[in-house]
């Protein structure tokens, strides 16, 4: 799944390829449908500036782009997390975009983590989906009245299509954050994972960079979370919550 275009006619819209055949004969096919929804975004910020704020400077952290940062296909669906920087014509924040459809394209789900009010942006979210079809949404969060932190959503199967439960903290910023090395932007985002364990098939673990305390240098941390998701219960089944 690729994002391919934001904004276009007023829709947003990801690309579908697809790999067939057997082992060692495998057939790629390219653009096999589209998934689309009426909730634009665009693709990066103006001149792919650093542009999310933070706790104690004025130094921006950059949010990267609006390409899928991962998809998995879970009972029949793919399910995708990527970047969108709204709103689609002038972006000032960036929202954690997530999507569940079918391979045909059509849509069964599309949400967001979003602060409209522009006060909390969140970046580079990545999901799982578990047997019973949980999934958890984990990004990383910044506003200018915190240090970059690591952050997760999470949805239960039967809550209502299309929603998350509320934003949570995984691990809390420690302080500001800015290292260019040998380019301009200060970088962020590479080190964030979301996956199901193979074990129970159940929980679901999340990995999420924050802003650690600085030796010498500034420095981000990673930090995982485990989010125990039980069994969906049996009739007359009596259990303790």
């Amino acid at each position: 799944v690729q994002s391919w275009s934001g904004n276009s006619s007023g829709n947003g819209f990801l690309r579908i390829s697809s790999i067939s055949g057997t082992v060692g004969s495998e057939v790629y096919t390219d653009q096999v449908a589209f998934a689309s929804t009426s909730n634009t975004w665009a693709q990066s910020p103006a001149n792919n500036a650093d542009f999310a704020p933070q706790l104690g400077t004025t130094k921006l952290i950059q949010n990267g782009d609006d390409r899928v940062i991962n998809t998995v296909y879970r009972n029949g669906y793919l399910w995708v997390a990527q970047n969108a920087f709204l709103s689609a014509n002038h972006p000032t924040r960036t929202a954690a975009q997530w999507w569940q459809f079918g391979v045909d394209g059509t849509v069964r789900q599309f949400g967001r983590v979003d602060d409209s009010t522009g006060t909390i942006f969140y970046a580079y979210p990545s999901i799982a989906v578990n047997a019973q079809d949980d999934a958890v949404l984990g990004y990383s969060s910044f506003s200018a009245n915190q240090y970059a932190s690591a952050n997760y959503s999470m949805r239960l199967a039967a809550d209502t299509l299309s929603t998350m439960r509320s934003d949570a903290t995984l691990k809390s910023g420690e302080a500001s954050y800015y290292k260019v090395f040998t380019g301009t932007e200060n970088r962020w985002g590479d080190y964030s994972n979301t996956i199901v364990d193979p074990i129970n098939d159940l929980d679901i673990w999340t990995i999420q960079e924050y802003a650690a305390t600085p030796s010498g240098d500034d420095r981000w941390g990673t930090w995982w979370g485990k989010l125990s998701l039980s069994p969906k219960k049996r009739r007359g089944q009596i259990t303790s919550e």
